[in-house]
C-alpha cells in the first residue's frame, strides 16, 4: 500500500492544469515545437484536423507525447501513466480484440523494443471460446532483411485470419534530440512507418493497409550522430551567452 500511495504521489506531482492552445495552422509548425521547448512543456496531445494535416504533413489523428526524467526513476509511475493514456485512446472505440505487434529487429539491441516486448506480453486470446473476438495476441513479424517479406505483409495475413478489433504496434523511434533519447513515450491512433526514422522507410502500417485500427506506441532508442554534435554546439552556444 505504501508502494502504491507512493506511486500515486508522483503521477500527482506532475499533474497542473491542463492548458489548451489553439495553433494556427498559417504559421509554422517549427514555431510549435520552440514553443514547447521554451515553456518546457515536456507531455502534450497534438490532435491534427484535416487543416493541420496539409500544414504538418501527418495524418489526421492523436499524437501524445510523454517525457519525465523523475517518473524515469519509478518505473511503476511511468507504465501507470502510459496505460491511462492508452486506455483513453482506446476506450473511445468497442475493442475486445487487440493484436500486438513488436516491429524491430530482435538482433540489433536498440532496434530490439517491439520484439522484446512481446516476450513480456501475457495473451489471452486462445483462452476464450473458438468464435469469440476477445483477448490479447501477439507477434513479431520481424524485418525483410530476416524473414523477405515486409512487416505489413505479415500483419495483413495474420488480421485477415484472426480479425482482431485493432492492431497495437510497438516499435523503436529515432530521438530527435539527445535529451529525449529512452525518455520518452510516444503515442498515435494513426498508426506507424517502420524504418522512416533512420531514411529506410519501410510499407505503412495503418488501417487503410492492415483494415483494422492501428496505433502505435513508440520509445527513442537511436540517435543520430549529427544530432549529438547539433546539441552539444547549441549548449556551448547558450553557456558562452
Amino acid at each position: 500500500e505504501n508502494e502504491a500511495f507512493e506511486n500515486i504521489l508522483y503521477i500527482l506531482d506532475d499533474i497542473s492544469a491542463i492548458p489548451e492552445l489553439q495553433w494556427d495552422y498559417r504559421m509554422p509548425f517549427s514555431g510549435f515545437a520552440k514553443y514547447l521547448r521554451e515553456e518546457q512543456i515536456k507531455n502534450y496531445a497534438l490532435i491534427l484536423d484535416k487543416e493541420g494535416e496539409k500544414a504538418m504533413g501527418k495524418p489526421v489523428g492523436i499524437y501524445v507525447t510523454m517525457e519525465s526524467r523523475k517518473e524515469i526513476q519509478k518505473e511503476s509511475a511511468l507504465k501507470e501513466a502510459v496505460c491511462q493514456e492508452l486506455r483513453e485512446i482506446l476506450g473511445k472505440r468497442k475493442i475486445q480484440s487487440v493484436l500486438v505487434a513488436g516491429v524491430g529487429n530482435r538482433q540489433i539491441t536498440s532496434d530490439s523494443l517491439g520484439p522484446e516486448t512481446i516476450d513480456r506480453l501475457i495473451v489471452t486470446r486462445h483462452l476464450y471460446d473458438d468464435g469469440q473476438k476477445k483477448g490479447i495476441s501477439a507477434i513479431a513479424p520481424g524485418v525483410m532483411g530476416q524473414t523477405g517479406m515486409e512487416a505489413q505483409e505479415v500483419l495483413y495475413g495474420i488480421v485477415s485470419a484472426t480479425k482482431p478489433d485493432c492492431v497495437l504496434v510497438v516499435d523503436a523511434l529515432m530521438a530527435r534530440e539527445a535529451d529525449r533519447l529512452c525518455t520518452t513515450v510516444q503515442i498515435t491512433d494513426t498508426g506507424i512507418t517502420p524504418g522512416a526514422g533512420i531514411g529506410n522507410k519501410r510499407a505503412v502500417l495503418n488501417e487503410e493497409t492492415l483494415g483494422v485500427p492501428v496505433f502505435a506506441v513508440g520509445v527513442p532508442t537511436v540517435v543520430a550522430s549529427q544530432t549529438i554534435i547539433r546539441d552539444c554546439v547549441e549548449s556551448a552556444l547558450k553557456k558562452m551567452a
